[in-house]
């Protein structure tokens, strides 16, 4: 299979999926992303179990009959490297084996990993008993003040929503507690949650709208991130106990 993107295409593909990788050489096929045409759009995926992101695009002109493909990680982030601010043509060729990658003068070559990718459509929340629409920078910015008082505690920050305003909070013995509040458009019941900090320090940058959703529908039910500009981004998150 051959199959031509323009470059910053393939750049915010990878970009957008990279980092939910696993890093556990222990199961393979999870330190890869998914890369698939199904008939209809391109996908790029990629979870370690504890969130997973997923970015999908119409398909090109160029691309001819469905693939499948699990890309390591180590690969994909050379290619990063090499694409650069690069605009041009990206040409991607895939066999049963192997990928190759021919950007301008440099040709990246990769052997795919072999398994059964996850179901990961199953994981994708299909409905929401809460919503709430957040800054996304003001939110980041939240959390990564948060995630300094967090490291010490499983990185661990909690999310409780009331009446429009959104109360995040970490709290050690060590340490101390943080706390803010920042203003949102809440939808539903109350609100309490608790994730990873860094889970979301490496989504919400990923990101591009001003505007981001947090879809829920119970403190141990995965969320879903979306942004308001950017409907073919999805990123689930698990939730973390609340002791």
């Amino acid at each position: 299979m051959t199959l031509s993107l323009p470059a910053p295409v393939l750049r915010e593909l990878i970009r957008k999926v990279l980092f939910a990788a696993s890093h556990d050489e222990a199961r393979q096929v999870l330190t890869g992303c998914l890369f698939q045409h199904d008939g209809h759009r391109i996908t790029m995926v990629a979870t370690d179990t504890h969130r997973l992101a997923i970015r999908q695009m119409p398909l090109p002109a160029s691309a001819t009959s469905p693939f499948h493909a699990i890309l390591p990680a180590r690969a994909l982030q050379e290619v990063l490297r090499v694409l650069g601010g690069s605009d041009d043509e990206v040409t991607i060729i895939i066999t049963d084996r192997q990928a190759q990658f021919e950007i301008g003068r440099t040709r990246i070559l990769t052997r795919l990993i072999e398994g059964q990718f996850p179901a990961y459509e199953r994981v994708i929340p299909q409905g929401h008993e809460k919503r709430l629409s957040i800054n996304r920078q003001a939110f980041y910015e939240a959390i990564r003040r948060a995630s300094i008082v967090a490291k010490t505690e499983s990185n661990k920050v909690i999310l409780r929503c009331q009446d429009g305003v959104l109360a995040i909070s970490a709290e050690t013995g060590d340490v101390g507690k943080a706390y803010e509040e920042l203003p949102v458009q809440q939808e539903g019941d109350t609100v309490e949650i608790a994730f990873n900090a860094e889970y979301l320090q490496e989504a919400l940058p990923a990101m591009e709208s001003d505007v981001i959703a947090l879809a829920l529908s119970g403190p141990l039910n995965p969320g879903l991130i979306t942004g308001n500009d950017d409907p073919d981004y999805r990123y689930v998150v698990m939730p973390m106990q609340i002791l």
